[in-house]
C-alpha cells in the first residue's frame, strides 16, 4: 500500500505485539496505554482525516477470520 502512496498508520496495540514477539500485553497494560497516550482520541482523529479506512482482522480470540 505504501508503495501505492498511502499512509498506513498501525495502531499502536499492533505495533507492540509484534515488537513484543508476538505476545499479547494485558488488559491492564491495554488499557493503560489507552488512557496514557489518549489513544482513542488520536485514531478518532486519523480516521476523521481519512479519505479511506482498510482494517483487516486475520485472526480475533485465537479464531482465524480470513
Amino acid at each position: 500500500m505504501e508503495n501505492l502512496g498511502f499512509e498506513i498508520e498501525i495502531p499502536l496495540g499492533v505495533q507492540q505485539y509484534i515488537d513484543n514477539d508476538y505476545k499479547h500485553l494485558s488488559k491492564s497494560e491495554r488499557a493503560s496505554d489507552k488512557k496514557d497516550m489518549d489513544l482513542i482520541t488520536r485514531y478518532y482523529k486519523k480516521i476523521a482525516d481519512s479519505d479511506y479506512v482498510l482494517v483487516i482482522n486475520a485472526e480475533k480470540d485465537g479464531r482465524k477470520i480470513i
